[in-house]
């Protein structure tokens, strides 16, 4: 979880303050080589605007990292919050 954290975040455009409250959950399915195949929210933050970036921030991040064994999970869930 922290691998793929840590290259969504660098990734993420603050267009607006977003309280450190909100959370989205995005589900990501990607290939066998790590690259991004679709993503989509399954628990909205409540803000269509944080939701949104949460999106985008994924679609910047284009590959998963692979795990400790060199694989790439097929489906991964992350929380994405604004950092303030």
């Amino acid at each position: 979880g922290a691998k793929v954290a840590s290259r969504i975040y660098p990734k993420i455009i603050y267009s607006e303050d977003f309280p450190s409250s909100l959370l989205a959950d995005v589900e990501i399915r990607s290939a066998a080589d790590g690259n991004i195949i679709s993503r989509r929210i399954t628990k909205s933050s409540g803000n269509p605007a944080w939701d949104e970036q949460a999106l985008k921030a994924v679609d910047r991040m284009a590959v998963m990292p692979r795990d400790e064994d060199g694989k790439v999970p097929p489906t991964y869930t992350v929380g994405i919050r604004p950092k303030n």
